[in-house]
């Protein structure tokens, strides 16, 4: 249940209850067998960081799904989108790391 209580935070916009809610998931310990789950759960905190402006641990986050299910990161609709909003965001650094994720993703810039 505490892996919905991100998502639902995320939700609702509330982007520091997600990461309080996520400090205390371990995303690793998930077994092999919930490797989809794992991936939505960073995917999850990413949105997380990115609505509290902490763009940078959104990109390392969403960087750290790659690693994980990179097949989850091309298909995720979630993902193309939260990287197409840091990338516009007016705060946010467009840096040589995002710029790379993005063409991995195809998303233009």
């Amino acid at each position: 249940m505490a892996i919905h209580g991100v998502q639902v935070a995320v939700e609702l916009g509330d982007g520091k209850r997600a990461i309080r809610r996520g400090e205390r998931l371990n995303a690793d310990r998930l077994p092999p067998s919930l490797l989809e789950r794992r991936a939505q759960l960073l995917i999850d905190l990413a949105h997380a960081h990115a609505l509290t402006g902490n763009d940078s641990e959104a990109l390392a986050t969403l960087m750290r799904v790659e690693q994980t299910a990179p097949q989850e990161v091309i298909l995720s609709a979630d993902v193309h989108r939260l990287t197409e909003g840091l990338l516009r965001h007016p705060q946010g650094i467009v840096n040589h790391d995002l710029k790379s994720f993005a063409v991995r993703l195809g998303v233009s810039y």
